[in-house]
Formats: C-alpha cells, structure tokens, sequence
C-alpha cells in the first residue's frame, strides 16, 4: 500500500524500518488486539525513535501522531514530539498528552516547513509512568485552498 506522506513506515506495519532507535528497549510490537496492528513501544527514560525526512518548497505540513500511554495518564513534559533541522536547530517541539490511560489519542499538528535541509522528527518517552505506544505517524503537505490564499 503507498500512502502519500514524507514518512516511512509510520504505521509500523511489520517492524521499525525506517526509523532509527536511541535504545534497545524500543522495539515493534505487532498490536495488542486493538485497532492499532503495529506500533512503536517506548520505554520510559529518554527511548526515543526518530527518523530523517525532507520537503520541497516552503509549505504548510500536517502531522498526524496515535500514541497510548500503558497504565497511566500521560501528562505535558512526559512524552514529546520535536523536528530538528540540519543544524541542529530545534523547529518544533510538542507535548504529546494522553488524558486517559491505555487509551489511544490522536493528534494532529500543522507547522511550516521549507526545503534546503534535512529534517529529523524525533518521538521521546521522556519520564511517562509506564511503556508509551506510537502508530499512525504521517506528514502530509497541506493544501491551501484558492478561497483561503486571499
């Protein structure tokens, strides 16, 4: 199946292809009997799974992230999502908050982005209580419709 997004393998179909993992307790698990068959399971402590992508123009992009906090609520500052340029300038950095436990929350998030640089989007378990779940990762180039350019 091809989706149209400047990410690979951000559902986890299969295993982690394409993404790079800060620790060996970061690994792939085929599901958990929900809708999610697929994910990244991050350990608590700093694991992390990034992956490096790049854009052409100067655009408007959507992110798409699913993520689960296993056993307990997930708070501001316990997990994170940023996107780090070439330089190592950090363009984006986001909370990623799950309001119930073992329940899965979808988020959305738009940022401009431009071409010239290799991007990497990092996600981080940062101190959560328990194992976070990632799946559904996309970035899609957000179309600007006529009515909204005037």
């Amino acid at each position: 199946m091809s989706e149209n997004t400047y990410l690979l393998n951000g559902r986890f179909l299969q295993n982690l292809n394409g993404w790079t993992v800060n620790d060996p307790a970061v690994v792939y698990s085929a599901g958990d009997g929900d809708d999610h068959y697929g994910v990244a399971i991050l350990p608590t402590g700093g694991k992390s799974i990034e992956q490096a992508f790049g854009v052409q123009g100067v655009r408007l992009f959507t992110l798409h992230i699913s993520v689960k906090a296993v056993g307990a609520v997930l708070t501001a500052g316990q997990a994170t999502l940023s996107i780090v340029d070439g330089n190592g300038n950090t363009v984006v950095t986001a909370n990623l908050v799950a309001g119930t436990a073992d329940t899965w929350i979808e988020t959305t998030y738009q940022y401009g982005l431009a071409e010239g640089t290799t991007y990497t989007l990092r996600i981080t378990n940062v101190n959560a209580t328990g194992n976070i779940k990632v799946d559904d990762l996309w970035l899609w180039l957000q179309l600007i419709k006529r009515l909204a350019r005037v």
